[in-house]
């Protein structure tokens, strides 16, 4: 699945190695039973692998839904 970078900092304010905006592939995604969030395993910008929460990502089609939304279509 392909997602769309909307943040790139953690809730404690770190900074992950991502750019919004950029376009990333899903290569793997888990959500433990006793939360409703989840991680998504991508390979950043530095080339890793690496989990990242799922809040930082959209998906295209709801990013796309928001961008045509805003102009009005």
């Amino acid at each position: 699945m392909k997602v769309i970078c909307i943040d790139d900092y953690d809730l404690s304010g770190n900074k992950y190695p991502l750019t919004p905006g950029k376009i990333y592939d899903t290569i793997e995604t888990f959500t433990p039973d006793y939360s409703k969030n989840g991680v998504l395993s991508i390979i950043h910008d530095e080339g890793c692998k690496f989990w990242f929460p799922d809040y930082l990502f959209m998906t295209i089609a709801k990013w796309r839904e928001i961008q045509l939304k805003e102009l009005g279509i």
